[in-house]
Protein backbone atom coordinates (compact mmCIF):
# COMPACT_ATOMS: atom_id res chain seq x y z
CA UNK A 1 0.00 0.00 0.00
CA UNK A 2 1.31 2.96 -0.60
CA UNK A 3 0.34 7.04 -2.44
CA UNK A 4 1.69 7.53 -5.93
CA UNK A 5 0.23 10.29 -6.47
CA UNK A 6 -1.01 14.08 -4.35
CA UNK A 7 -2.35 16.58 -6.02
CA UNK A 8 -3.65 20.45 -4.09
CA UNK A 9 -5.71 23.35 -4.98
CA UNK A 10 -5.92 25.91 -2.84
CA UNK A 11 -4.15 24.44 -0.11
CA UNK A 12 -2.37 26.31 2.04
CA UNK A 13 0.23 27.87 0.21
CA UNK A 14 -0.41 25.27 -2.73
CA UNK A 15 -2.20 26.74 -5.58
CA UNK A 16 -2.31 24.00 -8.20
CA UNK A 17 0.05 21.00 -7.38
CA UNK A 18 0.54 17.89 -8.36
CA UNK A 19 3.74 15.37 -6.81
CA UNK A 20 4.17 11.86 -7.19
CA UNK A 21 5.94 9.47 -4.64
CA UNK A 22 8.40 6.95 -3.96
CA UNK A 23 6.85 3.84 -2.57
CA UNK A 24 9.86 3.57 -0.18
CA UNK A 25 11.54 6.80 1.46
CA UNK A 26 10.76 10.44 0.51
CA UNK A 27 12.83 13.28 1.96
CA UNK A 28 11.28 16.42 1.91
CA UNK A 29 13.07 19.03 2.28
CA UNK A 30 13.60 23.66 1.74
CA UNK A 31 13.62 25.97 4.01
CA UNK A 32 11.18 27.12 6.72
CA UNK A 33 8.00 28.55 6.36
CA UNK A 34 7.72 26.68 2.36
CA UNK A 35 5.59 24.30 2.95
CA UNK A 36 6.98 20.58 4.07
CA UNK A 37 4.55 20.55 6.88
CA UNK A 38 1.96 21.75 4.55
CA UNK A 39 2.23 18.99 2.27
CA UNK A 40 2.40 16.16 5.42
CA UNK A 41 -0.63 17.81 6.47
CA UNK A 42 -2.21 17.03 3.14
CA UNK A 43 -1.37 13.39 3.20
CA UNK A 44 -2.82 13.32 7.09
CA UNK A 45 -6.06 15.05 6.33
CA UNK A 46 -6.89 12.15 3.33
CA UNK A 47 -5.95 9.60 5.54
CA UNK A 48 -7.19 10.76 8.88
CA UNK A 49 -10.38 13.49 7.67
CA UNK A 50 -8.32 16.46 9.87
CA UNK A 51 -5.57 17.66 10.58
CA UNK A 52 -2.62 17.78 13.14
CA UNK A 53 -2.11 21.14 12.92
CA UNK A 54 -5.64 22.83 14.01
CA UNK A 55 -9.46 22.24 14.32
CA UNK A 56 -10.79 24.41 12.15
CA UNK A 57 -10.77 23.66 8.22
CA UNK A 58 -11.40 27.10 7.36
CA UNK A 59 -7.85 27.42 8.41
CA UNK A 60 -6.16 25.40 5.30
CA UNK A 61 -7.94 27.64 3.00
CA UNK A 62 -5.39 30.38 1.58
CA UNK A 63 -6.54 34.02 1.88
CA UNK A 64 -9.29 35.35 0.17
CA UNK A 65 -10.04 31.91 -1.95
CA UNK A 66 -13.18 30.08 -2.04
CA UNK A 67 -11.94 26.50 -1.30
CA UNK A 68 -9.63 23.65 -0.89
CA UNK A 69 -9.40 20.44 -2.39
CA UNK A 70 -7.26 17.70 -2.26
CA UNK A 71 -7.05 13.93 -3.82
CA UNK A 72 -4.71 11.01 -3.86
CA UNK A 73 -3.94 8.50 -5.99
CA UNK A 74 -2.81 5.51 -3.84
CA UNK A 75 -2.56 1.20 -4.49
CA UNK A 76 -3.75 -1.12 -2.50
CA UNK A 77 -4.09 -5.05 -3.27
CA UNK A 78 -2.38 -3.89 -6.52
CA UNK A 79 -5.45 -1.73 -7.35
CA UNK A 80 -5.43 2.01 -8.51
CA UNK A 81 -7.56 3.69 -6.11
CA UNK A 82 -8.34 7.45 -5.07
CA UNK A 83 -9.54 9.51 -2.63
CA UNK A 84 -11.11 12.93 -2.31
CA UNK A 85 -11.42 16.04 0.02
CA UNK A 86 -12.99 19.15 0.09
CA UNK A 87 -14.20 22.43 2.19
CA UNK A 88 -15.87 25.26 0.71
CA UNK A 89 -16.19 27.16 4.30
CA UNK A 90 -19.55 25.46 4.89
CA UNK A 91 -19.68 21.88 3.25
CA UNK A 92 -17.33 19.07 3.55
CA UNK A 93 -16.97 17.10 0.36
CA UNK A 94 -15.66 13.33 0.54
CA UNK A 95 -15.42 10.79 -1.85
CA UNK A 96 -13.14 7.08 -2.29
CA UNK A 97 -13.14 6.22 -5.70
CA UNK A 98 -16.84 7.17 -7.33
CA UNK A 99 -18.72 6.79 -3.57
CA UNK A 100 -19.17 9.84 -2.02
CA UNK A 101 -19.52 9.72 1.98
CA UNK A 102 -20.62 12.92 4.30
CA UNK A 103 -18.32 12.19 6.82
CA UNK A 104 -14.86 10.64 7.19
CA UNK A 105 -15.86 7.66 9.56
CA UNK A 106 -16.34 5.40 7.22
CA UNK A 107 -13.26 6.06 6.08
CA UNK A 108 -10.72 5.74 8.54
CA UNK A 109 -8.02 2.74 8.09
CA UNK A 110 -8.53 3.15 4.74
CA UNK A 111 -4.90 4.53 4.67
CA UNK A 112 -3.30 3.72 7.91
CA UNK A 113 -0.79 7.24 9.15
CA UNK A 114 1.23 7.51 11.39
CA UNK A 115 2.39 11.29 12.22
CA UNK A 116 5.26 12.44 14.08
CA UNK A 117 5.53 16.00 14.46
CA UNK A 118 6.94 18.85 16.98
CA UNK A 119 3.74 19.07 18.72
CA UNK A 120 3.82 15.47 19.53
CA UNK A 121 5.58 16.36 22.56
CA UNK A 122 1.96 17.26 23.87
CA UNK A 123 1.86 13.39 24.43
CA UNK A 124 3.76 13.97 26.78
CA UNK A 125 3.63 17.21 28.52
CA UNK A 126 -0.26 18.18 27.39
CA UNK A 127 -3.19 17.75 29.18
CA UNK A 128 -5.01 14.40 29.47
CA UNK A 129 -7.03 15.32 26.75
CA UNK A 130 -4.10 14.83 24.33
CA UNK A 131 -3.55 11.23 25.27
CA UNK A 132 -7.08 10.23 24.69
CA UNK A 133 -6.55 11.72 21.31
CA UNK A 134 -3.85 9.48 20.53
CA UNK A 135 -5.68 6.42 21.87
CA UNK A 136 -8.59 7.28 19.84
CA UNK A 137 -7.38 7.71 16.52
CA UNK A 138 -4.67 4.53 16.91
CA UNK A 139 -8.10 2.68 17.56
CA UNK A 140 -10.28 4.22 14.97
CA UNK A 141 -8.10 3.59 12.36
CA UNK A 142 -8.62 -0.11 13.43
CA UNK A 143 -11.80 -0.45 14.42
CA UNK A 144 -14.67 1.00 12.52
CA UNK A 145 -17.15 0.16 15.67
CA UNK A 146 -14.96 2.49 17.83
CA UNK A 147 -15.58 5.41 16.06
CA UNK A 148 -19.24 4.42 16.23
CA UNK A 149 -19.47 3.89 19.76
CA UNK A 150 -17.26 6.89 20.28
CA UNK A 151 -19.63 9.58 18.69
CA UNK A 152 -22.44 7.68 19.88
CA UNK A 153 -21.13 7.95 24.03
CA UNK A 154 -20.43 11.82 23.02
CA UNK A 155 -23.45 12.36 21.43
CA UNK A 156 -25.60 10.81 24.69
CA UNK A 157 -23.02 12.69 27.06
CA UNK A 158 -23.74 15.60 25.21
CA UNK A 159 -27.64 15.78 26.18
CA UNK A 160 -27.06 14.74 29.69
CA UNK A 161 -24.66 17.76 30.61
CA UNK A 162 -27.54 19.85 29.01
CA UNK A 163 -30.13 18.13 31.53
CA UNK A 164 -27.32 18.38 34.47
CA UNK A 165 -27.17 21.91 33.31
CA UNK A 166 -30.80 22.65 33.78
CA UNK A 167 -31.45 20.76 36.30
CA UNK A 168 -33.98 18.51 34.44
CA UNK A 169 -33.59 14.95 34.88
CA UNK A 170 -36.98 13.39 34.33
CA UNK A 171 -35.01 11.88 30.75
CA UNK A 172 -31.72 11.72 31.98
CA UNK A 173 -31.57 7.64 32.51
CA UNK A 174 -32.41 7.36 29.04
CA UNK A 175 -28.83 9.27 28.15
CA UNK A 176 -27.29 7.13 30.79
CA UNK A 177 -27.83 4.08 29.34
CA UNK A 178 -27.16 5.14 26.14
CA UNK A 179 -23.63 6.63 27.18
CA UNK A 180 -23.39 3.04 29.36
CA UNK A 181 -23.46 1.40 26.42
CA UNK A 182 -21.13 2.97 24.01
CA UNK A 183 -18.62 3.58 27.32
CA UNK A 184 -18.89 -0.34 27.87
CA UNK A 185 -17.12 -0.65 24.64
CA UNK A 186 -14.69 2.46 25.02
CA UNK A 187 -13.67 1.19 27.92
CA UNK A 188 -12.79 -2.42 26.70
CA UNK A 189 -11.37 -1.40 23.57
CA UNK A 190 -9.24 1.27 25.25
CA UNK A 191 -7.34 -1.46 27.71
CA UNK A 192 -6.95 -4.01 24.80
CA UNK A 193 -5.48 -1.80 22.80
CA UNK A 194 -2.96 0.03 25.67
CA UNK A 195 -2.54 -3.52 26.41
CA UNK A 196 -1.37 -4.24 22.69
CA UNK A 197 1.23 -1.13 21.95
CA UNK A 198 2.78 -0.79 25.41
CA UNK A 199 5.75 -3.78 25.43
CA UNK A 200 6.08 -2.63 21.99
CA UNK A 201 6.69 1.06 22.96
CA UNK A 202 8.61 -0.71 25.84
CA UNK A 203 11.01 -2.30 23.46
CA UNK A 204 11.27 0.74 21.10
CA UNK A 205 12.29 3.14 24.22
CA UNK A 206 14.75 0.88 25.52
CA UNK A 207 16.33 0.77 21.98
CA UNK A 208 16.53 4.84 21.68
CA UNK A 209 17.88 4.84 24.85
CA UNK A 210 20.24 2.20 24.74
CA UNK A 211 18.53 -0.07 27.87
CA UNK A 212 18.44 3.04 29.97
CA UNK A 213 14.82 4.13 30.04
CA UNK A 214 12.11 1.53 31.16
CA UNK A 215 8.82 2.66 29.85
CA UNK A 216 5.22 1.20 31.36
CA UNK A 217 1.93 2.09 30.61
CA UNK A 218 -1.40 2.18 32.75
CA UNK A 219 -4.52 3.13 31.37
CA UNK A 220 -6.11 5.13 34.48
CA UNK A 221 -10.26 4.93 33.75
CA UNK A 222 -12.49 7.55 36.35
CA UNK A 223 -14.99 4.26 36.96
CA UNK A 224 -14.80 3.17 40.24
CA UNK A 225 -12.93 -0.75 39.54
CA UNK A 226 -14.92 -2.18 43.11
CA UNK A 227 -16.44 -4.77 40.80
CA UNK A 228 -16.01 -5.80 37.00
CA UNK A 229 -17.20 -2.95 34.43
CA UNK A 230 -20.51 -4.15 33.01
CA UNK A 231 -23.27 -1.95 31.20
CA UNK A 232 -25.55 -1.81 34.23
CA UNK A 233 -22.67 -1.53 36.47
CA UNK A 234 -21.90 1.94 34.79
CA UNK A 235 -25.44 2.85 34.62
CA UNK A 236 -25.10 2.74 38.60
CA UNK A 237 -22.09 5.06 38.34
CA UNK A 238 -23.61 7.68 37.24
CA UNK A 239 -26.90 7.49 38.55
CA UNK A 240 -24.86 7.46 42.26
CA UNK A 241 -22.67 10.50 40.80
CA UNK A 242 -25.40 12.52 39.24
CA UNK A 243 -26.38 14.72 42.26
CA UNK A 244 -23.06 15.57 42.50
CA UNK A 245 -22.89 15.87 38.67
CA UNK A 246 -25.76 18.62 39.33
CA UNK A 247 -23.98 20.97 40.97
CA UNK A 248 -20.94 21.11 38.77
CA UNK A 249 -23.72 20.61 35.92
CA UNK A 250 -21.54 18.58 33.93
CA UNK A 251 -20.23 14.33 33.27
CA UNK A 252 -17.33 14.22 35.77
CA UNK A 253 -16.96 10.08 35.19
CA UNK A 254 -16.40 8.30 31.92
CA UNK A 255 -14.06 7.55 29.25
CA UNK A 256 -13.82 11.09 28.27
CA UNK A 257 -12.22 12.36 31.88
CA UNK A 258 -9.59 9.04 31.91
CA UNK A 259 -5.90 9.16 31.05
CA UNK A 260 -3.33 7.22 29.77
CA UNK A 261 -0.37 7.19 32.46
CA UNK A 262 3.23 7.26 31.08
CA UNK A 263 6.09 6.07 33.77
CA UNK A 264 9.69 6.14 32.59
CA UNK A 265 12.38 4.40 34.87
CA UNK A 266 9.60 4.80 37.62
CA UNK A 267 8.69 8.55 37.53
CA UNK A 268 6.05 10.59 35.86
CA UNK A 269 7.58 11.01 32.19
CA UNK A 270 5.49 14.73 31.97
CA UNK A 271 7.34 15.76 35.21
CA UNK A 272 10.57 14.14 35.38
CA UNK A 273 11.84 13.14 32.07
CA UNK A 274 14.55 15.33 30.15
CA UNK A 275 13.52 16.94 26.29
CA UNK A 276 15.21 14.39 24.71
CA UNK A 277 13.76 11.48 26.60
CA UNK A 278 10.10 13.33 26.35
CA UNK A 279 11.06 12.97 21.89
CA UNK A 280 11.97 9.56 22.45
CA UNK A 281 9.10 8.37 23.98
CA UNK A 282 7.20 9.83 21.65
CA UNK A 283 8.81 8.50 18.97
CA UNK A 284 8.40 4.80 20.48
CA UNK A 285 4.75 5.57 21.13
CA UNK A 286 4.46 6.35 17.70
CA UNK A 287 6.43 3.51 16.40
CA UNK A 288 4.44 1.17 18.73
CA UNK A 289 1.29 2.51 16.89
CA UNK A 290 2.65 1.81 13.65
CA UNK A 291 3.67 -1.97 14.30
CA UNK A 292 -0.03 -2.45 15.89
CA UNK A 293 -1.40 -0.80 12.80
CA UNK A 294 0.00 -3.04 10.49
CA UNK A 295 -0.55 -6.37 12.52
CA UNK A 296 -4.09 -5.87 12.56
CA UNK A 297 -4.62 -4.22 9.23
CA UNK A 298 -2.07 -6.37 6.82
CA UNK A 299 -0.62 -3.20 5.51
CA UNK A 300 2.33 -1.08 7.00
CA UNK A 301 0.51 2.19 7.60
CA UNK A 302 2.49 5.61 6.56
CA UNK A 303 5.00 7.07 8.44
CA UNK A 304 5.35 11.38 8.29
CA UNK A 305 7.88 12.48 10.55
CA UNK A 306 8.09 16.46 10.18
CA UNK A 307 11.42 18.16 11.16
CA UNK A 308 13.13 14.83 10.95
CA UNK A 309 15.92 15.09 13.41
CA UNK A 310 16.35 18.38 14.39
CA UNK A 311 15.10 18.21 17.74
CA UNK A 312 17.40 15.19 18.99
CA UNK A 313 21.32 14.51 19.72
CA UNK A 314 23.04 12.94 17.61
CA UNK A 315 23.08 9.39 19.21
CA UNK A 316 19.07 9.54 19.54
CA UNK A 317 19.10 10.81 16.10
CA UNK A 318 20.94 7.56 14.62
CA UNK A 319 18.94 5.00 16.49
CA UNK A 320 15.67 7.02 15.51
CA UNK A 321 16.62 6.64 11.73
CA UNK A 322 17.53 3.25 12.24
CA UNK A 323 14.35 2.53 13.33
CA UNK A 324 12.38 4.34 10.98
CA UNK A 325 13.79 3.79 7.47
CA UNK A 326 12.49 1.00 5.82
CA UNK A 327 8.99 1.23 7.24
CA UNK A 328 7.11 0.88 4.06
CA UNK A 329 6.21 4.51 2.65
CA UNK A 330 7.64 7.36 4.87
CA UNK A 331 7.72 10.84 4.56
CA UNK A 332 10.54 13.11 5.79
CA UNK A 333 10.77 16.50 6.00
CA UNK A 334 13.87 18.51 7.41
CA UNK A 335 15.38 21.98 6.63
CA UNK A 336 18.85 20.71 6.42
CA UNK A 337 20.28 18.62 4.04
CA UNK A 338 21.09 15.38 6.03
CA UNK A 339 23.02 12.30 5.87
CA UNK A 340 19.52 10.26 5.44
CA UNK A 341 19.22 11.83 2.37
CA UNK A 342 21.88 9.41 0.70
CA UNK A 343 19.07 6.71 2.07
CA UNK A 344 16.20 8.56 0.09
CA UNK A 345 14.32 6.79 -2.67
CA UNK A 346 13.16 10.36 -3.89
CA UNK A 347 14.33 13.81 -2.63
CA UNK A 348 12.16 16.47 -3.16
CA UNK A 349 12.93 20.53 -2.77
CA UNK A 350 10.24 22.76 -2.07
CA UNK A 351 10.28 27.17 -2.07
CA UNK A 352 7.25 28.33 -1.63
CA UNK A 353 4.96 26.50 -2.78
CA UNK A 354 6.89 25.07 -5.75
CA UNK A 355 7.92 21.43 -5.73
CA UNK A 356 11.12 20.04 -7.19
CA UNK A 357 12.70 16.59 -7.45
CA UNK A 358 16.29 16.72 -6.62
CA UNK A 359 17.01 13.00 -6.76
CA UNK A 360 15.10 9.79 -7.39
CA UNK A 361 16.36 6.64 -7.13
CA UNK A 362 14.76 3.77 -9.22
Amino acid sequence: MHIEKLLLWQFRNYANTAVSFSPRVNLIRGENAQGKTNLLEALYFLCTGRSFRTPHLADLIPYQQPFFQLEAQFAKDDVLQTIKASFDGQMRRLAHNETNFSSFAPLLGLLPIVMIAPQDLALVTGAPAERRRFVDLMLAQSDPLYVHHLMRYMKAMKQRNALLRSKKTETIEAWEYAMAQAAHYLLKKREEGIAEIGPLAEVSLSALSLGQDLLTIHYQTTIPKEKSVSVESLVETWANSRRKELLFGTSLIGPHRDELVLTVNGKSARNYCSEGQKRSLVTALRLAEWKRLKELSGYAPLICIDDFGIHLDAKRYNLIQKEMLGHGQVFLTTPLLLESAAHADQTLFIEQGVIKQEHCRI
